[in-house]
């Protein structure tokens, strides 16, 4: 196909193949990576959530009452485990 691209006799036409051709590619690449990222964000939620559990479990805020917290929803970590008591944040701030 490449001999055929090249014998078209019209380098406009040529260029303009070589252009879809090299943009194909480029959107292929990019959507490899947007897995890869949307797989890893998979994960990190899951390690979060199971951090997020065994602080629920360790009654984190009896230990720290000085810890500054951000406001989350866990009713679907307290779900999954059945067990949650006190909601943790989603973001938390380890400053005094």
């Amino acid at each position: 196909m490449a001999q055929q691209i090249e014998e078209l006799d019209d380098w406009g036409l040529i260029q303009e193949i070589h252009c879809y051709r090299d943009i194909d590619t480029h959107l292929y690449e990019t959507r490899r990576k947007i897995e890869e990222l949307e797989n890893s964000l998979v994960l990190l939620k899951g390690q979060q959530t199971h951090c997020h559990y065994r602080l629920n479990e360790a009654h984190i805020t009896d230990h720290l009452p000085n810890l500054e917290m951000l406001t989350r929803n866990s009713e679907g970590v307290c779900k999954q485990y059945g067990r949650c008591t006190q909601a943790l944040p989603h973001h938390t701030t380890w400053a005094d």
